[in-house]
Formats: C-alpha cells, structure tokens, sequence
C-alpha cells in the first residue's frame, strides 16, 4: 500500500472534539487532496475494548463513541486508531475484536491502525493485514534507549519481515510530551529511511504550537528532500490533575499547532 504522509493530531475523545479538530483542518486547508494527509488519531486500549470504559483517561473515549467519533472523521480525515494493549500473543484476536465493534471496518469507519505494543511478530501483522487488506497498519518504535547497533538491527528486520506496515513512527515520547531531539531522532530516522522499507516515516514527541516550526524546519533539512510526516498530542493538551491522561484538548493549542506545520511542511519538500 502506497501511503502519503500526515499532519496528525491525536487524542480526540468525543464527535465534539473531532468536529473541531477537523474545522481547524479544513481552516489550514490540509485535506484528504493535499500532500500530507489531515490525520486524526483516536485512543483505544484493550481495557477500554472490553470493559467499554475509558478507566478515567480523557483521551480514551468511551468504546460506545469511538464509531461515532469514526463516523464523523469519515472522508474528512485520515482515521487511525491507536491502540494499546499487554496481550501481545493475543494482538490479532483482540483487532479483531475491535473491527467488529460496531462493524467499524465493514463500514469503512477507519483508515488506519498504530500498534502502540513492542514491536509485534511479522506474523501477527501480515494476518491483521490479510484480514483487514485496506487498514494502513503503524507501528510504533521507541527509539530513546536503543544505541546505533540496536537501531540498525531493528532497521533490517523491519525491512526484511514487515512487508505489510505502511507507516514506521519514530516516538520516544509516547504521549507524554517530552520534546524530541532532532539531532537524536536523524540517527534512527536515516537507518530506518536508509533501509528496504516502503514504510513512510512518522515523527512524533513533544510537538506543540510552541516548537512545531522550529522542530519541522530542523526535520525538513534532515530528511533531505523525503516525504515524512508528524504527529502531536500530549503538547496539544492542558493538564486537568496528575497522571496520563488527566488533561484536556486544546483548540488553541490544535490551531497554533497545525498552522505551523503547514507553514513549514507544506512549502516545496
């Protein structure tokens, strides 16, 4: 599957959310037409598949919103589903799960799916695949520990065993807003780029209005001409109490964000 990269925006837990989210798309004119894919993320996790309940983190949303939330990105945006769970064995039958509820695949509801779980067995991907052949599948690499030798290593395997994962997200934040350092980031970014792959590379970590020009020109330069995209969310967020989770989307925040994206990716790569 040939994929375009995105400009996301993850963490949306209500149609309220997503309906603004997606004004601030259209205002910026990053549309499904343009170079870089208007992506919108939704958080589900296996507690939340099974219990129905978000478990207190309000960027989870209730299972009973999440086809609702997908209806409302339909044709809008790009929907990826960001998903996390520790039944790693049990990955496949869980997506499965998921795809039912509410026949959100049968539906067309969502785009995309991003394994937010150590890096998954090839055959767990390329069954997920074989099942649902239109989902764009992510996966997620937390690159802040590995050295040169461990990043290479997972460069090669990707290449040689992945056939079926269409984007590689470059995250060692995880949601938790801790800022990317893009001098750390080119070493990961140019093994993984360097390699067989024909994923598109995703870069995530602590972006916000506030550092978004500053971080996509610095990026830009790295990738030397290369399409890749971004994706915000804990940055885009204001804390409501202590822990994961316990903050609120700001549209503020999501506008100021977006708009300089767009000012720096959406010039001539």
């Amino acid at each position: 599957m040939v994929v375009k990269p995105y400009i996301g925006v993850t963490g949306a837990s209500s149609v309220i959310e997503v309906n603004g989210i997606l004004a601030a798309f259209e205002n910026m004119r990053i549309t499904m037409d343009s170079p870089f894919l208007p992506m919108l993320g939704v958080q589900v996790s296996h507690k939340s598949l099974f219990t129905g309940k978000s478990e207190g983190n309000l960027r989870v949303p209730e299972m009973a919103e999440v086809p609702n939330i997908l209806a409302a990105v339909k044709g809008k945006a790009f929907s990826t589903i960001h998903y996390y769970t520790v039944n790693v064995d049990k990955i496949v039958e869980e997506i499965t799960t998921l795809m039912e509820y509410g026949h959100i695949y049968d539906k067309r509801l969502v785009n995309g799916l991003q394994l937010n779980i150590s890096l998954p067995q090839p055959s767990e991907i390329d069954a997920i695949k074989k099942r649902y052949p239109d989902i764009a599948i992510t996966i997620q690499i937390d690159y802040k520990n590995m050295d040169k030798n461990m990043i290479e290593l997972y460069s090669n395997i990707l290449s040689k065993c992945y056939a079926n994962v269409d984007y590689i997200l470059l995250d060692a934040s995880l949601g938790k807003g801790v800022e990317l350092n893009p001098n750390v980031v080119r070493e990961a970014y140019d093994s993984f780029k360097n390699s067989k792959s024909n994923a598109t590379i995703i870069v995530a970590g602590g972006i916000g209005p506030q550092n978004v020009e500053e971080i996509a020109t610095a990026l830009k330069a790295m990738a030397r001409g290369d399409a890749f995209g971004i994706d915000a969310e804990g940055r885009l967020r204001d804390k409501v109490g202590d822990g994961y989770g316990n903050d609120k989307l700001n549209m503020q925040y999501v506008n100021g964000y977006l708009a300089g994206a767009k000012k720096v990716l959406c010039n001539k790569l």
